[in-house]
């Protein structure tokens, strides 16, 4: 599955280097209008011509439609098109020449909150239960049964079909292009029976004019009539798709080596150019880039290869000048001047050291504060790095640069360096680390979760006062829905985490220009919630899997569905926590909250100074107008419902 242009590139590349000989099934995904899946395919079998796979077979692996996003009793109009789509999915892409083809999905599977597939549904009431589409498969497959296809069928402009033979008896599936549907007069003579998608039969006017909608029937019987006024096309795919074009005089390779490399690394460009003529040749061979770098000097300048014969030539470039991105990177072979072959490879240029990340941390003693930096090599080189650390704002007061050189990390690694927060740094402030090549701003959030000592008001006002406050802002920490999200006013917020007597007090302020409701009480994760993540665990702290002593909680915002909120203790138990008291403060631009959780819920008694525990913080949001679903994480990822290990470490101070 791709999208264009930039999938198509990719598809290239993988062809470029010889990848075509090391499959034995072409696959390919698809999913949009069922009619454009001609042109998709078309776009995949010129790749197999021009490379010379054409003779592979060819796997649609996925496609499919959603049905409605909520069950119901009624077959939804949403489920009706699943079911045509699915037919016409099978039918199109068999009549394409596709071997085989593989509907998704089966079971019932709710994606990002907002995508309904499979074709059979889990309902409490009912247990599973079919949904029109796997009934529309179940009459296909026996209509169909071994049958092969003839090809597509046009009839008119607006009636499309694929031809079937199955045993002795031809059977044409048929639907119209139209959204209102088509109304289509069958010839005199001849005996037809029509049946709907899911075999029932339909009636004929009193004028032989059968009524065809979106939705696809099944013709079957004498069709010579009706084909003859129609157009039939072959699925033999290069009969109808661009041929590959005429063999010229050289077959030319170009490979680079790696196909990701940083600014600074030695790449290895290996050339091999084939004569395919019974003549000795000879030219000059040029290397290019997409941006306009010099290259005359890395490369060899005239060639001769023998008739039938192989040159190969190698040579290396080092990326002093590059700029980061992709590069398209071109051989041309020219003789007398004129352009007579060439090749393409394809190179990814990245900075040698990308900041991952940089926190605070609480040292062996909690009071001793140490500033983490994560440091990612993508170069072959070891690197010595030097970082500045400054600010964002320029206020009177705040302290200079402060710059660090870290020293030897390893190539291709990612290592961690941890020192002291120099002097004159506060916690709760944002600052900005500075490379050579890249700037990575962050807040300096506290590790630290204090004793709350004074009495609190649960009332949707969060009381933060001298707690640590942890900043939930940045693209990066939209761990799902990253390109959907349109900056902080869209999803972000501060959340501050204490200890208040024996129950954990959790309170923050969440920025939500849309709020919307779960799909259902059974998936809060649906809808806007803020779910909390805690590690109890003291052997296991951190371990990368979930076990006695780790938990999974949802506050959900208050909606239609649950007006007041609701409190839901989701892992190792589902349970409604109904003892502790929260309280949400709605208004325009999201919403403020409050929650006090008794620590018995977490199989705790108290929560002492000293104590080291894992958390994190999620923001689930999801916008009813655009049916978007968007995740933001404090310190973890999208895995935190069943991987502990990116969970922040926190201790308990007075």
């Amino acid at each position: 599955m791709y999208s264009e242009p930039e999938g198509v590139r990719f598809v290239e590349k993988v062809f470029e280097c010889g990848a075509g000989d090391y499959f034995d099934v072409y696959n390919f995904h698809y999913y949009g209008p069922v009619d454009g899946l001609l042109d998709r395919f078309k776009i995949d079998y010129e790749f197999l011509q021009r490379y010379g796979q054409a003779t592979k077979p060819v796997w649609l692996t996925e496609i499919g439609l959603p049905s409605a996003q909520f069950s119901s009793e009624e077959v939804l109009p949403s489920e009706r098109r699943q079911a045509g789509y699915l037919v016409k999915s099978y039918a199109l892409a068999l009549s394409l020449g596709v071997e085989k083809v593989f509907f998704f999905l089966f079971p019932t599977f709710l994606e990002h909150g907002v995508s309904h597939w499979g074709i059979y549904d889990h309902r409490p009431e009912q247990g599973w239960t079919p949904k029109p589409a796997y009934a529309a498969l179940a009459q296909m497959t026996h209509l169909l049964r071994e049958g092969r296809s003839l090809g597509r069928v046009e009839i008119g402009r607006t009636l499309r079909g694929v031809l079937f033979e199955v045993g002795t008896e031809s059977v044409l599936v048929l639907w119209s292009l139209r959204p209102e549907g088509s109304a289509l007069r069958l010839p005199e003579g001849g005996n037809l029976l029509a049946r709907d998608l899911l075999g029932r039969p339909v009636e004929l006017g009193a004028d032989r004019t059968l009524e065809i909608s979106h939705a696809p029937l099944y013709l079957s019987g004498d069709l010579k009539p009706l084909l003859q006024e129609g157009r039939l096309i072959p699925p033999v795919c290069g009969r109808e798709l661009p041929k590959a074009k005429p063999l010229g005089p050289y077959t030319v390779l170009l490979r680079c080596q790696p196909n990701v490399a940083a600014i600074g690394d030695r790449v290895r460009y290996d050339v091999q150019i084939y004569n395919e003529t019974l003549f000795p040749r000879k030219g000059e061979l040029v290397f290019s880039t997409s941006r306009g770098r010099s290259t005359s000097r890395w490369v060899p300048g005239l060639f001769v290869v023998e008739a039938g014969g192989l040159f190969e030539t190698s040579f290396e470039i080092e990326l002093q000048s590059a700029s980061t991105g992709e590069e398209v990177q071109t051989v041309t072979l020219l003789e007398e001047g004129k352009e007579v072959a060439r090749a393409k490879a394809f190179l990814d240029i990245v900075n040698p050291i990308e900041i991952a990340s940089a926190r605070l941390v609480a040292g062996e003693r909690p009071a001793d504060l140490l500033l983490e930096v994560v440091l990612a090599n993508h170069s072959s080189k070891q690197r010595d790095v030097r970082l500045g650390l400054r600010p964002t704002s320029r206020v009177r007061g705040f302290p200079r640069l402060e710059r660090f050189r870290l020293e030897g990390i390893a190539p291709f690694q990612q290592q961690a360096f941890q020192f002291p927060l120099p002097e004159g740094f506060r916690p709760g402030q944002r600052y900005a680390l500075l490379s050579e090549e890249t700037e990575y701003e962050f807040y300096l959030d506290s590790p630290y979760v204090y004793l709350h000592e004074r009495a609190l008001e649960i009332d949707g006002k969060p009381d933060i006062r001298d707690l640590s406050v942890w900043h939930l802002w940045k693209e990066e920490q939209c761990v799902v829905g990253r390109d959907l999200w349109d900056g902080p006013q869209d999803l972000s917020g501060e959340v501050a985490v204490a200890v208040a007597g024996h129950a954990l007090y959790v309170a923050g302020t969440v920025r939500d220009d849309d709020r919307c409701p779960s799909i259902g009480r059974e998936q809060p994760w649906t809808g806007d919630a803020v779910e909390l993540f805690m590690d109890f665990r003291t052997q296991d702290l951190g371990k990368p899997a979930y076990g006695p002593g780790v938990f999974q909680l949802f506050l959900v915002a208050p909606s239609t569905l649950v007006p007041e909120g609701r409190l839901v203790m989701w892992q190792p138990a589902k349970e409604e926590i109904r003892d502790a008291p929260f309280a949400f403060r709605t208004h325009r631009g999201g919403y403020d909250f409050e929650v006090l959780i008794p620590l018995r819920h977490f199989g705790l008694e108290e929560l002492r100074p000293g104590r080291r525990f894992g958390i994190d913080i999620v923001l689930d949001d999801r916008d009813f107008y655009e049916g978007r679903f968007k995740q933001m994480a404090w310190q973890g990822t999208n895995n935190n419902w069943r991987d502990p290990s990116r969970f922040a470490t926190v201790v308990v101070v007075r």
